[in-house]
């Protein structure tokens, strides 16, 4: 059995002065009973020229503990607490001002990623030149088996996104040689989908339906989530997107629609068209 490097309790070397190929951005809240898995998962990568910027944010559990052993194992693991609780999106941008690598990857504490995730993407966004991408992912309970894939288009524009957000957020890498180091903006919700809308107003996204993310649901209906955040998003389409009334009624009813559709009846999704096919890892060609 391969044992993901650092968890020995034996440090691995490391040379300060390297700049890493990759950032990874995770945000940690009341993570105690899952963070281990979801770092191992980094720790396992086949690419291994990574550091992980991890900023705890305002756990009541023991996060930060763990956070702060599992740095002491593997000095790529770099941690950092905020002051007061911010939420995700100032978690993010916290690890996002501590970052040295040219691939920014985003990795929420909860999810998965596959041995190969970031050999496979960020390989093939160099050999292609991709500078936005996102990879297909699986939806699981925090304790069972993954569902169906759920793929991505290979090409992704800002017309689609606006309809509904094609990408997950742990799926997710871009170029700050592209973009700069683009940070997720200032408001209180959806974050993380304000960003890539950002980032595709440059350049067009590429996805890559290989299922290398698995995205762990807590606790709670995933299909009356949509209508719970519904406010939140009609508010997100008006006032932080300016869309005309017109305009954000058509993005939001394409947004309702097919995400109830994608998270109640992935099977009736599929065959509507609105989940796109995805592969198991390693199963495309990409150069």
């Amino acid at each position: 059995r391969n044992t993901p490097r650092g968890s020995g309790g034996v440090k691995p070397p490391v040379d300060a002065s390297h700049m890493p190929l990759v950032s990874v951005i995770m945000p940690v809240h009341q993570a105690e009973a899952f963070l281990h898995e979801g770092i191992a998962s980094v720790q396992a990568q086949t690419l291994a020229d990574w550091e992980l910027c991890a900023v705890e944010d305002g756990s009541t559990d023991d996060s930060w503990a763990v956070l702060q052993r599992l740095a002491a194992a593997d000095p790529r693991i770099r941690p950092q607490r905020m002051a007061v609780r911010g939420g995700p999106g100032p978690a993010r941008n916290a690890a996002l001002a501590m970052a040295r690598g040219r691939y920014m990857a985003f990795l929420d504490a909860d999810d998965l990623w596959h041995p190969q995730k970031l050999k496979r993407q960020v390989g093939w966004m160099q050999a292609r030149g991709h500078v936005l991408t996102a990879t297909a992912f699986a939806r699981a309970p925090m304790a069972g088996p993954a569902g169906p894939g759920i793929g991505v288009p290979a090409l992704i524009t800002r017309d689609q996104m606006l309809k509904t957000n094609l990408i997950a957020n742990s799926s997710v890498v871009y170029d700050r040689a592209a973009f700069g180091l683009r940070a997720m903006p200032a408001i209180p919700r959806r974050q993380d989908y304000a960003l890539w809308l950002e980032l595709l107003a440059a350049h067009d996204g590429h996805g890559l339906s290989e299922v290398l993310v698995t995205i762990r649901e807590r606790a709670g209906s995933v299909s009356s989530a949509k209508v719970r955040g519904a406010p939140a998003a009609w508010g997100f389409y008006r006032r932080h997107l300016g869309l005309s009334r017109p305009a954000a009624t058509a993005a939001f009813a394409h947004y309702l629609w097919r995400g109830l559709w994608r998270r109640a009846a992935p099977g009736a999704a599929r065959h509507l068209g609105y989940v796109h096919p995805a592969f198991p890892p390693g199963t495309l060609t990409l150069d």
